[in-house]
């Protein structure tokens, strides 16, 4: 069968499509984490005012813990601020803002005069230190990784693969479509040229055989012969060549006019 009257274009591969798509998580992977604001984890804040509670209330002293905006952190005791540090670190995911806390040997804390703005913005309740608010209880369930390259690959490749099916069955149904008005036009290309040799007197007939051009690049031509059964009968063959190669024949048997 042939491919008909519209020639389509080759396209992309699945694997080229593929690749291409591959290539494009890389570069989103790699270039996203720059572009994209940088999230806290609230569960590792909360974990250190737990620790730095717990420090106040087991030495009965005032703490004081004091959180860089790069994630990492100081506690000192008040008594001997000057001296080393009680502990120190870093957070993996910092708080958007540097804060100060300061912690009652009775377990209260409270954010300085300098960090007020940014402490608030902890939600810490001043008497327990805990997250107050379901808004940051809800975020320790959600984890601020984001996605890893390997999961964008996976996520783009699954993507391609659902894309290039819905494509290669779209175009099959356009490609099928079109083989169908391919074929239809020569059946009526054959009839008409049925009737033409009906109609046309005998000695018209025989220029009929010569191979015609027809519109959309089909060709026609015309077999007759004498029915070996008689009767006056013309044994008629209508041929007709398409575009893609293929041919489709008529064959009729007409009487004489």
């Amino acid at each position: 069968m042939g491919t008909g009257g519209l020639v389509m274009s080759k396209g992309y591969t699945l694997i080229e499509v593929l690749v291409v798509l591959v290539v494009m998580g890389l570069a989103a992977a790699l270039v996203a984490p720059a572009l994209l604001p940088r999230r806290s984890d609230p569960a590792a804040v909360v974990t250190l005012v737990r620790h730095a509670r717990a420090a106040a209330i087991r030495r009965a002293e005032a703490i004081s813990l004091r959180i860089e905006a790069s994630g990492a952190w100081r506690m000192d005791g008040a008594a001997s601020i000057q001296a080393e540090a009680i502990a120190t670190g870093r957070l993996p995911s910092p708080p958007p803002a540097a804060v100060t806390l300061v912690f009652s040997p009775l377990g209260s804390c409270s954010p300085d005069v300098e960090s007020a703005a940014a402490g608030q913005a902890l939600g810490l309740d001043p008497l327990t230190c805990e997250a107050a608010g379901a808004h940051l209880r809800g975020c320790r369930a959600v984890s601020a990784r984001g996605l890893t390259l390997l999961e964008t690959m996976v996520a783009l490749v699954i993507l391609g693969v659902v894309v290039v099916s819905y494509l290669e069955v779209f175009g099959g149904a356009l490609r099928v479509a079109n083989d169908a008005r391919t074929w239809s036009r020569a059946v009526a290309y054959a009839e008409d040229g049925m009737e033409r040799v009906k109609l046309a007197p005998p000695e018209a007939a025989a220029a009929l055989s010569a191979p015609e051009r027809l519109v959309g690049g089909f060709e026609r031509w015309v077999e007759t012969r004498q029915w070996a059964g008689g009767d006056g009968l013309v044994h008629v063959t209508i041929r007709v060549s398409l575009p893609g190669g293929a041919r489709y024949a008529l064959e009729q048997l007409v009487r004489s006019p």
